[in-house]
Order: C-alpha cells, then sequence, then structure tokens
C-alpha cells in the first residue's frame, strides 16, 4: 500500500505569492514526502500550473524544461519572476512606511519586516527595523514611551508598543459605562404591559398598553373628521390638511400674480401660467398682468409677460387662428403649472419675433389648454423690452396752475358754509366748556363742510 502524500503545494500564482516561497514550501514538500532527487522536476513540472509551465518553456527554448536539471528551472524562473531588486528603491519605501490608520502594532511590524527583505541593512537590520517602528508609529503617546528607553533593541520596542496598544484598547473599553438599571426597567415598562404582551402604538388613541382592535375609540368619532375609528390627536386627514396648508403658506413664487383683470379682452388662464397659483394667499399680488405686444410672422399678437415661464407659450386656438398654416414640430418638453397640473404641449413652432428694431428667430410652444400667449423667459433673454414705456404712469395730458385749479373747482373756494344733506349732527359739550371752546368746534365743523360740499350735493 503506498504512503499517503502529506501536504500539498498548488500551482504557483505570481499575483499572491513570490517565487522563493513557492519554491522554499515545495523543497519542505519533497522533504515530507520522502522525494528522491531525480523526481524533483517531475514533480516541479505537474504541480506549478498551466501559465507557469508555458512560462518555463519560453525560458528554456529551445531546450525542454524536462531536459534541465531543478536548479537551472528555479534559476530561470527566479530570474524571470524576482529580478535582483535596487537597494536603493526598497530602502526608500522602507523608510516611507508609517502605520497607517486603523492598522494595528503587530501588523505593522510585519508590513516594515517584509520591506526590508531586500534593503541589504546586513549587520544593521535590527537597529534599522527599531528606528523604522518608532520612527513611524501613530500614536505619540507610544512614542514617547519607546524614546525614554536604554539600550532599546527591536525586539524590546515592539513588545513594549504591542503592550501599550493592548493596554490603550482595554482602558477604553473599562470606561465604557454599563447601562443603567433604572433605564432597563424604564425600557420593560414600556414594553411590557400588565396582560403580560407586548403591544404597538395603536393607531386610533396613540397609546401604547392595548391593541387597535380593542380600542375604546374603534366606534366613536374623531372631531377633526367625523370618520370612525381614531381620535383628533391621531387623525391623518387633520395630519395631511395641516401639511398642505403649510405647502400653501410657503412662498414658492414672486410672480404669483392676480388674475382679475377688468380691461382685458382675453383675460389670464392659470391652465398656462408657470408662475401662477391661486391657492396661494401669500403671493397673490393684486396688480394687473403686463402685456407686451410681439409681431410674429408678420402677425401682431398681445403677449402676457410672464417671467415665472420658461418658455414662450400660445393656446393651440389661437396658434390656429393667427397661423394656420405653420406645422409644428415635436417637442421634446414636458410643461405643468404653478400648481403641479401637467400642460400638453403640442410641440412648437419656429417663428421670426419683431420687437421694434428687434428681430430673431425664436421657437413658440403650443399647448392644448389656456386662451392667453405668454412671453416666456426663453424670449426675454434675447428681446430686450421697453421697461420704461412698459412701467411708465399715465401722466395728466398738461400741467395745471394753481389760478387754474382754483377756477376750475370754484366752490370749493367760496365762503359760504356747505351742508351735508340727510345728516344730522349733535354736539354735546359740558356746561363749564367756555364759550371759546365751541366757536373753535363750530370753526373745524365749517372748514369738513366746505371740503364735502363738492361731492355730497
Amino acid at each position: 500500500m503506498a504512503n499517503a502524500i502529506i501536504g500539498t503545494v498548488g500551482p504557483f500564482n505570481r499575483a499572491t505569492e513570490q517565487w522563493s516561497a513557492y519554491r522554499e514550501r515545495l523543497e519542505q514538500f519533497f522533504a515530507a514526502n520522502d522525494i528522491p532527487d531525480t523526481k524533483y522536476v517531475p514533480v516541479l513540472l505537474s504541480v506549478i500550473g498551466s501559465s507557469t509551465y508555458e512560462l518555463l518553456r519560453t525560458l528554456s527554448s529551445p531546450a525542454r524544461p524536462a531536459d534541465k536539471s531543478f536548479d537551472e528551472l528555479c534559476t530561470l524562473l527566479n530570474a524571470h519572476l524576482s529580478p535582483k531588486p535596487i537597494v536603493i528603491a526598497e530602502r526608500f519605501r522602507f523608510h516611507k512606511r508609517n502605520q497607517q490608520a486603523g492598522e494595528a502594532v503587530a501588523d505593522f511590524c510585519i508590513a516594515i519586516q517584509k520591506l526590508a527583505e531586500y534593503c541589504d541593512f546586513g549587520t544593521n537590520l535590527s537597529d534599522s527595523l527599531r528606528d523604522r517602528l518608532v520612527c513611524g508609529l501613530a500614536s505619540e503617546a507610544i512614542q514617547k514611551k519607546l524614546l525614554v528607553e536604554a539600550d532599546l533593541t527591536y525586539e524590546k520596542a515592539k513588545a513594549i508598543a504591542l503592550a501599550a496598544e493592548t493596554a490603550s484598547r482595554d482602558a477604553v473599553e473599562l470606561r465604557k459605562q454599563p447601562a443603567q438599571s433604572s433605564d432597563v426597567n424604564k425600557l420593560k415598562q414600556k414594553a411590557v404591559h400588565s396582560d403580560g404582551h407586548a403591544h404597538k402604538q395603536c393607531y386610533r388613541c396613540g397609546k401604547s398598553n392595548h391593541n387597535a382592535d380593542v380600542c375604546f375609540y374603534k366606534d366613536k368619532c374623531c372631531h377633526a373628521c367625523n370618520k370612525k375609528g381614531h381620535t383628533k390627536k391621531m387623525c391623518r386627514s387633520k395630519a395631511r390638511s395641516q401639511s398642505v396648508k403649510a405647502q400653501i403658506r410657503k412662498p414658492k413664487h414672486i410672480n404669483a400674480l392676480n388674475t382679475d383683470d377688468s380691461d382685458s379682452e382675453e383675460g389670464t388662464d392659470p391652465a398656462t401660467l408657470m408662475s401662477v397659483h391661486i391657492n396661494n394667499p401669500v403671493n397673490v399680488v393684486t396688480v394687473r398682468p403686463i402685456h407686451v405686444t410681439m409681431n410674429i410672422n408678420d402677425t401682431n399678437v398681445r403677449m402676457e409677460l410672464d417671467s415665472g415661464s420658461p418658455v414662450s407659450l400660445m393656446p393651440t386656438s389661437l396658434f390656429r387662428e393667427h397661423f394656420p398654416q405653420l406645422a409644428l414640430q415635436q417637442a421634446d418638453l414636458q410643461l405643468s403649472t404653478f400648481t403641479g397640473e401637467a400642460l400638453k404641449v403640442l410641440g412648437f413652432a419656429n417663428v421670426t419675433v419683431k420687437y421694434e428694431q428687434q428681430t430673431y428667430s425664436l421657437k413658440i410652444y403650443v399647448v392644448d389648454a389656456g386662451r392667453t400667449p405668454l412671453f416666456g423667459r426663453d424670449w426675454l433673454q434675447h428681446i430686450h423690452l421697453n421697461w420704461k414705456d412698459i412701467h411708465c404712469v399715465n401722466a395728466l395730458q398738461r400741467s395745471q396752475s394753481l389760478t387754474e385749479l382754483k377756477s376750475q373747482f370754484a366752490h370749493l373756494f367760496d365762503n359760504d358754509l356747505g351742508k351735508i344733506p340727510n345728516f344730522e349732527a349733535k354736539l354735546y359739550v359740558k356746561k363749564t366748556q367756555c364759550q371759546s371752546s365751541c366757536a373753535h368746534v363750530i370753526f373745524h365743523m365749517q372748514c369738513v363742510t366746505k371740503l364735502r360740499k363738492n361731492s355730497t350735493g
């Protein structure tokens, strides 16, 4: 009966292992299984794996790997896979290595020992490792502890650093306070009730000492929504209402306008306005919309100026009336009103827009809603409006002098005492009040009646 094989070697993986380490494992495998020297090459070629064997064939060419000795094959692989490193570069990497965040002292020691393998420190290896350990530690407290040590060696420095790290970690654990018994009992009182069962918060009344199916308010009416099954405190309709009110109270746009325009022929249609939100009383401004007249494809169109609209719009009815022969192009655009209602965009058309001395080729979007075309921000970026004329205040046709005003309204400046018809006035005067005070009151009444004479008849 053949002897059982001790251990395994496996194929060589250059991504995870150095060739020198693999050769050492292979030699130990030979020794553990009493493999004779004559079998070294066959075993090597059998276990190194297909990719390494192909590499070895290339390195051995024109000879075959099986024609070479074990040492020759290992020398070829070592020269290719583990070329002799440059000492200066290896020492540079060694001296740059510091303990990283979250890295244990033990792992840091392993890292610098591995880096020192090709640094060729010789008899100074222990001193170099000690210096790198002390200088590279992240903890200033451990560094100070090592610096006061006399005759410090690498092994001694490593032992002190490991002990200090362990003591620091244990001290942190000891400082953690255990949970107070009163807090534990408090949690138990919240979770466990007299019936011995744990309950979640009842969605009907908000308490947690019973289930919702046995709640007292199961058949009671809510004082907020008049629906059965819950209290006013737990009313979801009330919560939604408050949320909506909060959204309404929140200012959302500075251009929200009052849609009451008695002088407008078309009127303002909320369905076509990006900026109008008639349900928002905070932003409602009692001013009339601003209208501008644009010459679109040689047709004058009165548009409402709306800086809240990202694009310029025109209702489909008005578009077909003014531009029946103009074809629409597909628009990859989604629009909605200020209240969130979606607008159906039928398309857009490229039109020639003229305003005073300006001429531009712009897009007009056509929507299936509303009555008023909008002059949006896209046109406002190109067309410079005459704001002085738009915002001017209607002034008097000509200035009038004071003499002309007095002549025109002479009845207001005569000396006759005016009358207030269908009105009876009563004066309550104290008996002790002097006649001069009464005369003073009568004088003021005369002044008031004169001013009101013209308006009251």
